[in-house]
């Protein structure tokens, strides 16, 4: 109870030391060994914490917890292996999570793996398949390991899914233009400012983006007039469109 009070009191230092004297009492007590474990965890002393966590795991029960808060010790220690090999040891008691193989994908690409990072999201993909977010992550990670038919292939893949989705389509736009597909680059831009979506945000970024970035012998003015005039069109009440469409009115 003492140590508990200490640790409501953010004082870990203290709580550790009563926590510690409670589990030496008692090293059979689930709740003394969890507490001792977190307090351990406070103080950053992480090696002893993980001995006590998988002690837990052993001899009480299979608290997602436990190997939650073994990886996070990993991650402080910088052994990121060892967090990605106790992240494979929950998920083979709980199944695939978006939680788990998201932390799994980032840890990979900590250790300069893409290939293990896209896979890993392929078969969260495999789960949800028309989780749009994972669609781009995914291909946005096979263009930056140079895999420009599977990038591509992918976000056409996200496409049959959703249509309307601008973020694909200017997401393909860029593919094409790494690729110098320049007729395709502008096709699809154009297909994403056409998309009927009830937020503008993303078509205003991308507008700004390519105003403010322009590549020499890439648009014409006419295209990119089109543009403003498709944004404002779809979007009227948007401030960021009228404030584009009124700057084109004034150089007619």
């Amino acid at each position: 109870e003492i140590a508990k009070l200490f640790f409501e009191l953010i004082d870990y230092t203290q709580a550790l030391i009563y926590s510690e004297k409670a589990a030496s009492l008692d090293d059979e007590n689930k709740w003394y060994m969890e507490f001792y474990a977190d307090n351990l965890f406070n103080n950053y002393e992480f090696e002893k914490a993980i001995s006590i966590y998988k002690k837990l795991i052993k001899n009480t029960s299979e608290d997602e917890g436990y190997y939650i808060s073994i990886a996070k010790s990993y991650l402080y220690l910088n052994n990121y292996r060892k967090a990605i090999e106790t992240y494979n040891n929950l998920q083979s008691i709980t199944g695939i999570s978006r939680f788990l193989s998201i932390e799994k994908h980032k840890l990979y690409l900590e250790l300069n793996n893409i290939s293990l990072a896209i896979k890993e999201l392929n078969e969260l993909l495999a789960e949800f398949p028309n989780d749009m977010q994972l669609i781009q992550m995914i291909a946005k990670l096979y263009l930056q390991n140079n895999q420009i038919k599977d990038s591509e292939s992918v976000l056409r893949g996200g496409l049959l899914i959703d249509n309307q989705s601008e973020e694909l389509y200017f997401q393909l736009s860029d593919l094409m233009l790494k690729e110098e597909r320049f007729e395709e680059h502008i096709l699809y831009l154009h297909k994403g400012f056409s998309t009927e979506t009830t937020s503008e945000d993303v078509k205003v970024e991308k507008l700004l983006e390519i105003l403010d970035s322009q590549r020499e012998g890439v648009y014409a003015q006419h295209e990119l007039d089109s543009f403003v005039i498709t944004l404002y069109s779809k979007h009227p009440n948007s401030e960021g469109a009228n404030y584009f469409y009124a700057d084109l009115l004034k150089k007619e």
